[in-house]
């Protein structure tokens, strides 16, 4: 909603490739946004690797290899998202002049990169107790105790990676540096 706001309409999903519920809530929560929005969403536009550091760069690459690329992207894991900023820096594209940022973060990494990303926040502290908590009262548990799924709020905390659309959207060329187009 927060890029939308800010008038981008070609939004990339750059998601873990795998399937977990956290994941699919986070696709759920970006495909009810653009469908709300009326934003008709091709599946070009969600990419799937590993959430680590080069997964970020993969998906990076390939949205923005796309013949009409996104203006903004949404990083569903913090490793991936940092991955892509520093793909971001080594081709020269300028975040968030060129192309919007927004990741996931459960700790303090959204400080800790260049620029500071813009990011959906929850608290992977409290979140860690009380799986520890659960963990502990079915190992004394007698009774299966099924399936645990809690779900907990979020924050949103806009930082340096976010802006107006662009007007001229980059691309990743065929030789793998950058294209501005028009």
């Amino acid at each position: 909603e927060h890029l939308l706001g800010l008038g981008h309409k070609r939004i990339g999903l750059a998601i873990h490739n795998i399937v977990d519920t956290d994941h699919q809530d986070r696709e759920s929560g970006f495909r009810d946004a653009m469908h709300d929005a009326g934003i008709e969403l091709h599946e070009s536009m969600v990419v799937r690797a590993e959430a680590n550091t080069a997964g970020g760069e993969i998906m990076l690459t390939r949205l923005l290899e796309l013949d009409s690329p996104p203006t903004a992207i949404f990083f569903t894991n913090p490793m991936s998202t940092i991955g892509a900023l520093h793909k971001c820096l080594r081709l020269g594209i300028k975040v968030p002049k060129d192309l919007s940022i927004v990741g996931f973060d459960d700790s303090v990494t959204r400080h800790q990169s260049f620029p500071r990303y813009t990011a959906v926040c929850q608290d992977a502290v409290s979140l860690g107790i009380e799986a520890a908590r659960w963990i502990t009262r079915a190992a004394q548990s007698e009774e299966p105790m099924g399936v645990y799924r809690e779900v907990r709020p979020t924050s949103f905390e806009v930082l340096e990676t976010t802006s107006f659309a662009s007007i001229t959207p980059v691309r990743i060329g065929p030789d793998g540096h950058i294209v501005r187009t028009v």
